[in-house]
């Protein structure tokens, strides 16, 4: 049975697109996918890349990968189809308005895809799918356990509206110095922890720490870390007679690791099409019957 094929964009050279490169190493030693060898990328870029499978060092599966830049993205996803018949996309693309402009051009030409950015405007997402009847997994966190804990605060906030009325909310992520846009999981989850408290918050009210210093000083990631982590805090409090009485909930992440494991979930979910509608969040993959 021919095994399917894959585009993995965001790829660039090295050192940059690592989430990109830890996925396009998973398809590469997946049995049902094949990479193919073609990655969208943004200006600046080199012609092409190389991505080892993931985790192995042998040299023998290491896959070249020409890189195109903006101005031929729109034509290289018709000539992908012309070439290759139905493929599938992951994006994990950086930087800000570049998630939805994908999203347009992969809608466009009805390519199934899997959007892990968070910069993207996740709403416009799920209108183009609609709208062009194509087929998506799009949300802001990818890791399975994580997103079951949204899913659950989303739950609590609709049907315990205003339940921490008076309480307050603390709210911090740290990521690696790159990453330059906040947290897709904290604005997801600030909205919910908004309601719950019936208060008005915004993205200002998040603290984002990139320096790896405080990281490794303050927040204790593991300095090996500072480069690629995920920490996500929520504290709610109240404060009476100098003291606090808190709850927490802190997700802390290394790597890319967990993200990949979560893309090809999504990626499966797709290619099996048994549930999927235009529009899927990685919730709807969690919930799909096994």
């Amino acid at each position: 049975m021919a095994k399917i094929k894959v585009m993995v964009n965001g790829l660039g050279r090295d050192g940059e697109g690592k989430m990109s490169q830890i996925i396009a190493g998973g398809i590469i030693d997946s049995t049902d996918y094949e990479l193919l060898q073609y990655s969208l990328t943004g200006p600046d870029r080199p012609r092409q890349t190389v991505v080892n499978p993931l985790f192995s060092k042998n040299e023998a599966k290491v896959t070249s990968v020409e890189l195109i830049p903006p101005q031929h993205h729109s034509s290289a996803l018709s000539k992908l189809k012309e070439n290759f018949g139905s493929p599938y996309i992951i994006d994990f693309c950086k930087g800000e308005g570049v998630a939805n402009t994908n999203a347009k051009m992969y809608c466009d030409n009805n390519i199934p895809f899997v959007m892990g950015s968070t910069g993207a405007d996740y709403d416009l997402i799920k209108r183009l799918s609609a709208e062009a009847d194509n087929p998506c997994v799009a949300y802001p966190n990818m890791d399975v356990r994580i997103v079951t804990w949204m899913a659950g605060i989303q739950y609590i906030a609709e049907n315990f509206s205003g339940a921490f009325e008076g309480a307050k909310v603390e709210l911090w992520e740290s990521h690696q110095a790159d990453k330059k846009d906040t947290s897709g999981t904290m604005k997801k989850t600030l909205e919910a922890l908004a309601k719950l408290s019936s208060s008005e918050m915004s993205e200002g009210d998040i603290t984002k720490i990139r320096d790896p210093f405080v990281q490794a000083k303050q927040v204790g990631v593991p300095e090996n870390w500072t480069g690629w982590h995920a920490y996500h805090l929520f504290r709610i409090f109240n404060e009476h007679d100098g003291v606090r009485d808190s709850e927490e909930l802190i997700f802390k992440r290394h790597g890319g690791e967990c993200y990949r494991q979560g893309a090809m979930k999504a990626l499966d979910f797709l290619v099996s099409c048994k549930y999927a509608k235009p529009f899927n969040t990685m919730i709807d993959v969690i919930k799909t019957p096994k």
